[in-house]
């Protein structure tokens, strides 16, 4: 991905001014992030996305209209480098399925914490996805009936995260540093998740992965692709 003056470049895109501002200050604050340009309606998104070929667009899912999914598979496929960060007022199953299923990597509420966007442009730039906690047990529920009567339905939020990396091709320095955790920390999640799996080795908890659509940048029916959680 083409990089701004100071790491991830970023476009916001939210049709209220107020909310632009406070994006841009979070964001602007941080020494890796650089906001690189707004847009404020929906055709604006994909003409400053073409100028500015950001790594990440957050997207308030108002500014789409009624053809939400539409709108994000178009602006993903005329800018196939640029990660979608999805932030929205309302968290419903049908929604965050049908987002992800056309490409987001990231689906955020607007009564989140803020720390939740940093993590969420950092996670989506580096190739993962992120969900914040308000959404992490929605996700869950959705894969879990997904996987009913495998061993993946055991795992806990955050070793489906971890599992999902794993499946994406990842090593366990890597996730480390993604999900922001101690090596051995990621190692003992790793473990757990072969115990569970009845894994023998990595190539064994991938194949159980792809099973039910983690480690594929995509939803296979209901399932997610990962989710956040401890």
């Amino acid at each position: 991905m083409p990089e701004g003056p100071a790491g991830v470049s970023v476009l916001i895109a939210d049709g209220q001014p107020i909310l632009r501002s406070g994006l841009r200050e979070v964001l602007s604050a941080e020494p890796d992030l650089s906001v690189v340009a707004e847009a404020g309606a929906a055709d604006e998104i994909l003409r400053e996305g073409l100028r500015h070929q950001p790594d990440v667009i957050n997207l308030d899912l108002q500014i789409c209209g009624d053809d939400v999914e539409p709108f994000i598979a178009d602006l993903i496929t005329a800018l196939p480098a640029v990660a979608v960060v999805v932030i929205t007022s309302f968290a419903d199953d049908r929604r965050l399925i049908s987002t992800l299923q056309a490409g987001a990597r990231a689906y955020l509420t607007k009564s989140g914490p803020l720390d939740d966007i940093v993590r969420a442009v950092r996670s989506v730039a580096a190739g993962g996805v992120y969900f914040g906690a308000e959404i992490a047990e929605s996700v869950l529920r959705l894969m879990r009936s997904s996987g009913r009567g495998t061993p993946i339905a055991g795992l806990t939020p955050r070793e489906v995260e971890v599992l999902d990396l794993i499946a994406s091709g990842l090593g366990n320095g890597v996730i480390a540093r993604m999900l922001y955790l101690a090596p051995k920390t990621v190692g003992n999640h790793v473990s757990n998740i072969f115990a569970k799996l009845g894994a023998a080795d990595r190539s064994e908890a991938i194949a159980a992965a792809h099973a039910v659509g983690l480690g594929l940048g995509a939803i296979a029916g209901p399932a997610t692709p990962g989710l956040r959680g401890n």
